[in-house]
């Protein structure tokens, strides 16, 4: 069986996708690609048996109030760290759990690492 996994971003160079054969002893990843196209994820989607899409379906909250505020004139920039301020705005509560717990993790490793 091959399945197919697509993480869509609003630009193609931003979206990525793998295909994986799966076999009865083990799961191969043919295909694994960065800045993936439309017409390309169409063309892999008709040979895959099966498609995971990983789409955001709607804005991060904080960056809907913002362009209500912003309709109505009422704008204003947090204090503080600028660049935490922009990822609040640009990233859901599901994409900054991700980052944090792949951090902790590559930290994790680094540490065993350096202790064995």
């Amino acid at each position: 069986m091959l399945t197919l996994g697509v993480d869509l971003a609003a630009a193609d160079r931003r979206t990525a996708m793998a295909a994986v054969e799966w076999l009865p002893d083990r799961a191969i990843v043919r295909d694994l690609v960065l800045d993936v196209s439309d017409a390309r994820i169409v063309e892999a989607s008709e040979r895959a048996d099966k498609i995971g899409l990983d789409c955001p379906l709607r804005w991060p909250e904080l960056f809907v109030a913002l362009v209500q505020a912003h309709r109505i004139g009422h704008v204003t920039v947090a204090d503080g760290d600028a660049a935490q301020w922009r990822r609040r705005l640009a990233y859901r509560l599901t994409d900054e759990v991700v980052r944090r717990e792949a951090t902790r993790r590559k930290s994790s490793r680094t540490k065993r690492k350096r202790t064995s």
